[in-house]
């Protein structure tokens, strides 16, 4: 993929996809005899061309010494051009027709590239390339006789806004997802302090007098009778009286 004018894709099944139309008609040709892909590792395809007649013919006229180094600028400035990843709008108008129409290799009109660009310019970079499989489903089940790119203007302002509300609904949930993960954060760190202080004050209540502990529980109850129907919510109440008492003498 760094040699040739190809995308890179992520899986062998959508590499076969993108260059198998061409290997084909350069089999059908006699430029290749064949083309063979095989895995040499995990998610990497190599792709094994044999030559054609065509390729055969060619070798057998070919000169047996070596050209000149001095090759011509223009044919040096083509290789560099084909090494050169495709430029941003040729990679949306590829991305159209391969989601459009399961084309793989295809060579973007003058005008495709400039209404490409104007997306990229009108919507950025990561929001045009959003935009491109939104837009094809939507010519796909609106629009199905639209052919090219180019009928993309009819709906980039519908998609354009859905597209934003959506992605700010996303985000609304993405925030309330957050904010309910801290909500859950401090109550179980609440419920964690709260299990901490009464193991601990529970260990010093043990050891208090029983005349003491009365003492505690009499004055809590005298200052709210309805703690004598809670008796959990009393020992806690107790623990922290005495956890204040400690405090205040120290």
């Amino acid at each position: 993929a760094q040699s040739l004018p190809v995308r890179i894709e992520r899986y062998y099944s959508d590499a076969r996809k993108q260059i198998g139309p061409a290997l084909e008609l350069l089999s059908e040709t006699d430029v290749l005899d064949k083309a063979t892909w095989a895995r040499t590792k995990p998610n990497v395809a190599q792709i094994r061309l044999y030559r054609g007649a065509r390729l055969a013919s060619a070798v057998d006229r070919a000169p047996k010494t070596l050209p000149s180094s001095a090759q011509p600028v223009a044919e040096l400035s083509r290789l560099r051009t084909l090494r050169h990843p495709k430029a941003p709008e040729a990679e949306l108008v590829a991305d159209f027709y391969r989601r459009r129409w399961g084309r793989g290799l295809y060579r973007p009109s003058t005008k495709e590239l400039a209404r490409a660009r104007q997306l990229i310019d009108d919507f950025g970079p990561t929001k045009a390339v959003a935009l491109v499989p939104l837009l094809a489903d939507r010519l796909k089940n609106k629009w199905p006789d639209a052919k090219t790119f180019m009928a993309v203007d009819r709906y980039v302002s519908e998609v354009s806004d859905e597209y934003e509300r959506d992605r700010q609904r996303d985000t609304r949930r993405r925030k309330e997802r957050l904010r309910e993960h801290k909500r859950q954060r401090q109550l179980d760190q609440k419920q964690a302090n709260r299990r901490h202080f009464q193991a601990t004050w529970q260990a010093e209540w043990d050891q208090l007098p029983a005349n003491d502990q009365q003492a505690i529980r009499t004055e809590l109850l005298d200052n709210n009778p309805s703690l004598s129907k809670m008796p959990s919510v009393l020992q806690l109440k107790c623990l922290e009286e005495l956890a204040r008492r400690t405090d205040g003498e120290a």
